[in-house]
């Protein structure tokens, strides 16, 4: 791993779960129907106690040439550019801050995204 990326990994290492988070309450297909693009996307669930990925959609195949199944974190952080990794690091660093400030970390586990109201 660059020392880019492991900068990167730092800021969500430094905000991490003290143990494993449980995303089976975040209604994905809410989610994936409420996306509106104008091309090829696709999503993923980030479990930041461990960098892993669950939830992953058919559309990281198509973009990137990912297995879905054997992707990893760092597969999808690979192709940033390296003139980014700063900007990506400091955008990062300012959304994790921000959610440890104002959200609870009880209610981060149990965030339900809902569209449909």
């Amino acid at each position: 791993m660059t020392i880019e990326l492991r900068k990167l990994h730092q800021v969500w290492l430094d905000h991490r779960a003290a143990q494993n988070t449980d995303f089976q309450n975040i209604g994905l297909d809410e989610l994936s129907n409420s996306i509106v693009g104008t091309g090829p996307f696709y999503y993923y669930i980030i479990d930041f106690y461990d960098m892993s990925l669950s939830h992953v959609s058919p559309g990281i195949e198509e973009i990137h040439g990912l297995d879905i199944d054997q992707v990893t974190f760092n597969d999808v952080l690979a192709p940033i550019h390296p003139d980014d990794i700063d900007f990506v690091v400091k955008a990062e660093a300012f959304l994790t801050h921000f959610f440890s400030e104002n959200i609870s970390r009880e209610k981060l586990t149990k965030i339900h995204f809902n569209f449909y109201q």
